[in-house]
């Protein structure tokens, strides 16, 4: 009986400082990880040790030594900054791309057409056909059209 007890008594301190040493790591994930490590190194620390202060000491010794190998996040939990938007360098509207094609684009006019722009290249400016006004002479008038840059 005063061996279970015993036992019992060890198992519960080594879950107190598991979870002490748990809440000291700085990411969940690492948390986590420190949390299973703790418990894995507190039980073998109770069954080859000879008291209760084995436990903690191997809690403590197995979180020391992976604070010592960096193991931790020293910078805090913050996210990398979002990359920054690429400038637009041109005053007309730049064209949706199609997945899956490099011969047409989208245009960034309404009725948002789909334009074939073979042989254009990135950053060239191009011409939407469908924004062109009708002449006189009942032919759209390209030179009129609406221009975009090409994305």
């Amino acid at each position: 009986m005063k061996t279970s007890l015993h036992l019992l008594r060890i198992a519960a301190l080594g879950l107190t400082s598991a979870a002490a040493l748990t809440f000291s790591s700085c990411t969940p994930v690492q948390q986590q990880g420190a949390g299973i490590s703790a418990l894995g190194d507190g039980a073998l620390g109770a069954i080859f040790g000879d008291d209760s202060d084995d436990v903690v000491r191997a809690a403590a010794i197995k979180e020391s030594n992976d604070r010592k190998a960096g193991k931790y996040n020293r910078g805090g939990d913050q996210l990398a900054p979002p990359a920054p938007k690429p400038k637009k360098t041109s005053r007309y509207p730049l064209a949706t791309p199609i997945a899956g094609t490099t011969n047409q684009v989208i245009s960034p006019y309404p009725p948002h057409n789909v334009i074939d722009v073979k042989g254009f290249r990135t950053g060239q400016l191009a011409r939407d056909p469908s924004t062109a006004p009708i002449g006189p002479d009942g032919k759209p008038d390209i030179s009129k059209a609406k221009i975009f840059e090409m994305p």
